[in-house]
């Protein structure tokens, strides 16, 4: 699902993907952009570079160009890209 999202004077626009999947690599989002994760179903341990996080659904991780966000498939995921 695509959005597309533009300013109050109309002067540029943003393409905006959603996706939802059960698991995530960011490793395509590394140096371009910014992504906001919600994992709205599931648990498991996430790793972001070098570090590795526990997590419990519902919880939202927001990732910068620099980090690299990995969430292993599980079945009982239930995860959200933008």
């Amino acid at each position: 699902m695509n959005f597309i999202t533009k300013s109050n004077n109309c002067d540029y626009y943003i393409d905006m993907g959603l996706s939802v999947s059960k698991s995530i690599d960011s490793s395509e989002a590394l140096g371009q952009r910014y992504l906001i994760v919600l994992v709205s179903k599931g648990s498991g341990i996430a790793q972001i570079n070098d570090i590795f996080v526990p997590y419990i659904a519902p919880c939202i991780f927001c990732i910068n160009e620099l980090e690299h966000l990995i969430i292993p498939p599980n079945e009982k995921n239930e995860i959200l890209t933008l």
